[in-house]
């Protein structure tokens, strides 16, 4: 079946949800990197969101990448791919997002080699003079230049460029995502729920909550645009900090999972990444494949 053109009035063309499991260099590093590809298979999961922050970029010569698809195929899991979390994409200096671009380049080279179901990057930047708006405005028009130049880059290469909202106060609240969509109608979104509740938290420390939304604003307003969801349960800690990136029992996502899984299934959302990975709040523990097992269960069953 061919994909209609990305972009507004997109209409999704999924046969069903896919679910899928976050893999990253910490993964590597423990020495059953191979062993997860058929862990995630067993689990339930339908495709892998490898990361290849660094030093993965490095690490992935052509033995490895020979092998990631020899995984791919003996599994038949799918693969998605995300790119370094802090790249400067949108530090107005010139001398910093240019790096970040040729970094964005190399991770292209690697997606290549697989032609993923997307590619999630960040828009991140942070000079120290960002509390004032002018600066800040400035952040934003390089993140929009910046988009745009990814997006292109997805596009040549035939892979879906998606940006994912930062849980910081930078590029991560719901109107600086929404112009550097309108700005750029190829490229997707990648909806990171824990992130958005922490941006949330982060304006309201800053006095600047008439910026803060609901999670159906995201929904009402970027429903066509939406490709992933990222999704954990998250806590209030002290002070009523979110805790994200935890299993799903009785946080606050958990609590609204009902309804977020209907606005899911309303929107041009195809795939959805299970990112836990702790077992407590205060980060102390890693999760268990069994509480992962649960998590993904108790989504799907919300799914429908």
């Amino acid at each position: 079946m061919t994909r209609k053109a990305r972009g507004r009035g997109f209409k999704s063309l999924r046969a069903h949800m896919m679910f899928g499991f976050p893999l990253w260099y910490g993964d590597f590093r423990k020495g059953d990197w191979e062993g997860r590809f058929r862990t995630a298979k067993e689990m339930g999961f339908d495709y892998i969101e490898l990361s290849i922050d660094y030093p993965m970029t490095r690490l992935m010569d052509p033995i490895r990448i020979a092998k990631v698809k020899e995984l791919l195929e003996s599994t038949g899991l799918k693969l998605a791919m995300h790119f370094s979390w802090v790249q400067y994409l949108a530090d107005p200096r010139p001398e910093i997002h240019e790096g970040s671009l040729k970094y964005v380049e190399r991770c292209m080279e690697i997606a290549r080699q697989f032609g993923p179901l997307y590619f999630v990057f960040h828009m991140y930047g942070q000079p120290g003079t960002e509390r004032f708006q002018e600066v800040h405005d400035d952040i934003v028009r390089t993140a929009i230049d910046n988009a745009g130049k990814i997006s292109s880059m997805g596009d040549m290469s035939s892979i879906p460029a998606l940006i994912e909202n930062e849980p910081r106060v930078r590029i991560g609240t719901i109107n600086e995502i929404g112009l550097i969509l309108e700005k750029n109608p190829g490229l997707r979104l990648c909806y990171d729920i824990g992130h958005h509740l922490r941006n949330n938290w982060e304006l309201q420390q800053r006095g600047r909550e008439k910026d803060a939304s609901r999670i159906a604003d995201w929904f009402s307003r970027f429903g066509s645009r939406l490709m992933t969801v990222h999704i954990n349960d998250s806590v209030l800690m002290e002070g009523g900090i979110p805790r994200d990136h935890l299993p799903f029992r009785d946080g606050v996502i958990a609590r609204q999972l009902p309804e977020i899984c209907k606005m899911i299934k309303r929107s041009s959302c195809e795939h959805i990444t299970l990112e836990v990975f702790y077992s407590d709040p205060n980060r102390q523990a890693p999760v268990s494949d069994e509480e992962v097992k649960a998590s993904l269960d108790t989504v799907k069953k919300a799914i429908g």
